[in-house]
């Protein structure tokens, strides 16, 4: 498992921090409701909650990350609650919330199936879901390719160490039809809009460079691999990265995403 306290990953977050806002939008109103944002992260979302006066609580498992929201939510004298905890397992009774978010951070559980069904736990009947996930297709996912070829194989279990021989193929978030069953079968309607995120850097090589000195997941395949796949590694995702650059003075990429907004039925 990820260790999402490592490096800084801050950084990454104020990239993906004008999804904040489109998320917080689709779930108003939001006023003196109880809003649970799921993997908080450095708090982007819980913050624009707060300043809109809902009642918010931010839950993720990293506490260096949830330090690095509250002190931002100190500096504007919000409130906010921030709690330790997997969404796999939450710390709360059903029918807590009349809003559940998640900005890029439902889409890393590991058990699917159980993390829907504790979103669905704790929200209210009249409750509404408003979460973000990325599409396979585009820069990320390019990217996410070339560290699956290089990192895959070192993150695979020896043979005969698993009784799961013929597990399923990872769940696609970023799958519309999947999505929407998903949920279904705990008791939520969702439908899903295209969105796209553009994030910017000095130039292909400082953002390449960003992610192996900050990012958790590629301070996690520089431990897993020797030096010359590391080497690899980085020469194919700055090729990547310059393949995808739409801006030759700078570097600038869109990517695209799902806003996937829902409800109990």
């Amino acid at each position: 498992m990820t260790d999402w306290g490592r490096g800084s990953y801050e950084l990454t977050a104020s990239q993906s921090a004008p999804v904040a806002p489109l998320v917080i939008d689709a779930a108003e109103p939001v006023e003196n409701l109880k809003l649970l944002d799921l993997a908080c992260g450095t708090g982007n979302a819980a913050l624009v909650g707060a300043r809109r006066d809902a009642r918010v609580t931010g839950l993720d498992g990293a506490p260096r990350l949830l330090e690095v929201a509250a002190g931002r939510a100190e500096a504007e004298d919000l409130r906010v609650d921030w709690i330790e905890g997997d969404f796999h397992e939450l710390p709360f009774a059903e029918d807590s919330f009349d809003v559940v978010t998640s900005v890029f951070g439902l889409i890393f559980a590991e058990r699917p199936e159980q993390a829907t069904a504790e979103v669905a736990r704790i929200l209210g009947p009249n409750g509404r879901l408003a979460i973000t996930t990325w599409l396979d297709e585009g820069p990320m996912a390019g990217i996410q390719s070339i560290f699956q070829k290089w990192v895959g194989p070192a993150l695979e279990q020896p043979a005969g160490e698993s009784d799961e021989a013929d597990e399923a193929p990872p769940f696609d978030w970023g799958d519309r039809d999947q999505l929407r069953m998903l949920f279904a079968e705990h008791g939520i309607s969702i439908r899903c809009d295209r969105q796209a995120l553009t994030i910017t850097a000095e130039s292909p090589e400082a953002q390449n460079e960003a992610w192996f000195a900050h990012h958790p997941f590629w301070l996690e395949a520089l431990d897993l691999l020797d030096e010359s796949d590391r080497s690899g590694l980085r020469e194919e995702c700055l090729a990547g990265l310059r393949a995808a650059n739409e801006d030759r003075s700078g570097f600038r990429v869109t990517l695209p995403f799902l806003l996937a907004l829902g409800s109990p039925v």
